[in-house]
């Protein structure tokens, strides 16, 4: 199974913020699951943030360009 990234810059143009910081709260506190990258900048995947916002996999994803995809096992 293959699952697109959420880049750092993606998460601050969707959600805002002018930190890291304040990019990680507003993924905490709509409860979004998200790690750490290289340079401590939170990253998630699509399906993570769809999960978080009750879309299903058959639903078109709310960031629509083309991300690197890495695989989840």
């Amino acid at each position: 199974m293959q699952d697109s990234l959420i880049t750092y810059e993606q998460l601050r143009e969707v959600f805002g913020g002018s930190s890291t910081a304040e990019v990680v709260v507003r993924l905490e506190s709509q409860d979004i699951p998200y790690k750490l990258g290289k340079r401590g900048c939170p990253i998630t995947t699509f399906s993570a943030l769809n999960h978080a916002m009750g879309i299903t996999s058959n639903e078109s994803p709310i960031i629509k360009e083309h991300t690197p995809t890495i695989e989840i096992e």
